[in-house]
C-alpha cells in the first residue's frame, strides 16, 4: 500500500459516518467524470444483473454501483439485493465486481455460496413469527 492511499484512509477513518458518505461519493464521481473505462456503469451492470440470475438467484439484483480497485484494477462493484414485487429492494446480501476494463465478473464460487445464503437468511428473518 502507497502512503498517498494510506494518508486517505487515514484521512476517512477521523471523519464522521456522514462525512466518509459524502466523501466517498464525491470520489466517485471525479472517477467517472475523468477515469475513461472501457467498460461503462450500465454495461457493467447488465453483466452483474445476468450473473446474478444465472449464479445466485432470479429475484436477485445489482444496484448502487461504484468504483473500487482491485489489485490496482479498476472493477465496478454493486450491491446484490433481493427483489420482490411487494417489497422494496432489500439488502445486500453481498456484492458483485465486474472488471472495468475487460467486464469479466471477479467473484467467485464461494461468494455465490455467501450470497445465498445470506438470501436464505433473510428471507427467514422475514418470515411471520407464530
Amino acid at each position: 500500500m502507497n502512503t498517498d492511499y494510506e494518508s486517505i484512509i487515514n484521512l476517512l477513518r477521523m471523519l464522521p459516518e456522514p462525512a466518509v458518505a459524502e466523501v466517498a461519493d464525491f470520489a466517485g464521481y471525479l472517477v467517472r467524470k475523468h477515469v475513461h473505462l472501457a467498460v461503462d456503469e450500465y454495461t457493467a451492470r447488465r453483466k452483474a444483473n445476468g450473473w446474478l440470475i444465472t449464479w445466485v438467484g432470479n429475484m436477485v439484483m445489482a444496484d448502487q454501483a461504484y468504483i473500487v480497485y482491485i489489485d490496482e484494477r479498476p472493477a465496478w462493484r454493486f450491491g446484490a439485493f433481493v427483489t420482490s414485487l411487494s417489497q422494496p429492494l432489500r439488502g445486500p446480501i453481498g456484492y458483485v465486481d465486474v472488471d472495468a476494463n475487460t467486464g469479466d465478473i471477479l467473484n467467485t464460487e464461494d461468494d455465490v455460496e455467501a450470497m445465498q445464503r445470506a438470501g436464505e437468511a433473510l428471507g427467514r428473518s422475514l418470515l411471520p413469527t407464530t
